[in-house]
């Protein structure tokens, strides 16, 4: 609060009493200089009286200023200094207060005015530094939040890719491990579809001219609202968005699929929309399946997705590998090395089974004994190298004429077997018919038949079916082989089912 100025203390009063006072003081004795000068010498001292009298009253107006200087001049120009001071941003400038009149007081309240200043002045720093401390905390907090996300976000990727890495180690069958890996990746990602292609050697053209090509097969399929008609599904290099990537090596992200004709939709059985990847897997230096993902929404999938899919890629790669190298040795294990066919192990599982089957949904099950015609002769004539040759070039003829749920297993030297689920005898005699006519036919063109009777390759077939021929496996192939030596005793190249007459001597078909 400003203080008050008494009345008595106004410097304004001052002034006033301090000039009046001068003017009268000067007044009075140029009037007492006057009288007496004129007393003395009226004449000749009126000039030097007035003379005189002026010089007093020069004398009274200097005190005057003066005192007026010294009692205002100094203190205004004091704070006058304070405030150029103040105007340029010091405001810890005081003005020294040496009064207690209206200067004096001016003083004291612009000093107060620079203290309050101050006072806000350092709240303002103060609240300035709060805030910025405020701000960097937030700043603290949102980069704390973001490497929240970032740091979530590589926790469910290990965590997707362990799920992926155990899911595929926890079978030993392909399948399984495919199927593991789809669902795996489906849920996680959220995605629309997902599908793994797996790489195979396909073969065209006929013997001896065929050609191996890669093919891809949709092999496990997540999210498809017809999944059996996508599985088995065929892509070859260089056939659509898949197919280029196999050709290539290199992943392929569509940011619309609609903007794409490369993206052939699994032949049209998945909704044309969305976004797509495809990832290839390496195993060994060679892309040995696909990895496709599949969302609704346009420019769905992220670099650090993409980077994710890779990964995914690798880790796929050694189970599907691991996998694959197990069931090759597993195949090896059951599985005849020269003509590609089962063996006598994997028969025996097979029949087993397929028995156990038959027997409990009451259902027939054939069995063909296939023996090769003269097969002795041949080895001894031509040499073992050709007959190895034609072996393998029947086992081939045979697989193409049954079905593929058909087991076709090497039984031993030339005789192969092959288990016909659910058909009766005479649907195996003419499936055994049918394979007897195409050995015929097929292998004529082989030059070593010249050192065979009648000129070519053939083979005579018997055949069992349970349950009218045999109660048990054991007894079924018995019963089989009893009627390949009527088919022998026959003449050879011909069919015999066990129980049934054997037809006349035949040399061809």
């Amino acid at each position: 609060m400003p203080s008050s100025v008494a009345p008595s203390r106004s410097i304004a009063r001052k002034i006033a009493f301090a000039a009046g006072g001068a003017s009268i003081v000067g007044a009075v004795t140029d009037l007492v200089v006057y009288s007496v000068l004129l007393r003395t010498t009226p004449s000749k001292a009126g000039p030097i009286a007035v003379a005189l009298a002026c010089l007093l009253a020069l004398g009274v107006g200097l005190v005057v200023v003066k005192v007026v200087l010294s009692r205002l001049g100094v203190p205004l120009r004091r704070l006058v200094d304070a405030m150029s001071k103040a105007e340029e941003g010091d405001f810890l400038t005081r003005v020294p207060v040496a009064s207690d009149d209206e200067v004096g007081a001016l003083s004291t309240a612009f000093n107060r005015m620079l203290a309050a200043i101050t006072n806000l002045r350092v709240s303002v720093i103060d609240q300035e530094r709060e805030l910025e401390i405020a701000s960097e905390r937030l700043g603290l907090q949102e980069a704390l939040q973001a490497k929240s996300g970032e740091l979530e976000r590589r926790l469910q990727e290990r965590r997707l890719l362990f799920d992926v890495l155990a899911t595929s180690t926890s079978s030993l069958s392909l399948d399984d491990v495919l199927t593991a890996i789809a669902r795996s990746c489906g849920e996680a990602l959220g995605l629309r579809e997902f599908g793994i292609l797996l790489r195979e050697e396909a073969v065209d053209g006929p013997p001896g001219l065929a050609r191996h090509h890669p093919e891809f097969v949709v092999r496990a399929a997540y999210g498809f609202k017809q999944p059996s008609q996508v599985l088995g599904l065929r892509r070859h290099a260089g056939e659509g968005v898949s197919g280029e990537v196999a050709r290539t090596g290199q992943a392929i992200v569509i940011d619309d699929v609609q903007n794409d004709d490369r993206y052939l939709s699994y032949g049209g059985l998945v909704e044309r929309v969305g976004s797509f990847v495809c990832v290839p897997v390496r195993f060994r230096d060679e892309v040995i399946a696909l990895l496709d993902f599949t969302r609704s929404e346009v420019r769905a999938f992220s670099a650090p997705e993409v980077a994710l899919f890779g990964a995914i890629g690798e880790v796929a790669a050694h189970a599907i590998g691991n996998a694959r190298l197990f069931e090759r040795v597993q195949a090896l294990s059951l599985t005849d090395e020269l003509t590609g066919l089962g063996n006598r192990r994997q028969l025996e599982e097979r029949l087993e089974a397929e028995f156990e089957r038959a027997n409990r949904f009451q259902q027939p099950l054939s069995l063909l004994f296939i023996d090769l015609d003269h097969f002795k002769l041949l080895n001894d004539r031509a040499g073992h190298p050709v007959g190895d040759s034609v072996l393998r070039g029947v086992a081939r003829v045979i697989r193409q004429a049954v079905r593929k749920l058909d087991t076709v297993a090497r039984f031993g030297g030339e005789e192969i077997v092959v288990i016909l689920p659910r058909a009766d005898k005479s649907e195996a005699i003419a499936v055994a018919n049918k394979v007897r006519e195409r050995v015929f036919a097929e292998m004529m063109p082989h030059p070593e038949s010249g050192a065979q009777p009648g000129g070519a390759i053939t083979v005579s077939i018997g055949v069992a079916t349970y349950p009218s021929d045999a109660a048990d496996a054991r007894t079924l192939v018995s019963r089989a082989d009893e009627a390949v030596y009527a088919a022998k005793r026959a003449g050879r190249n011909c069919v015999v089912g066990y129980g049934v007459a054997a037809p006349r001597t035949r040399a061809s078909a």
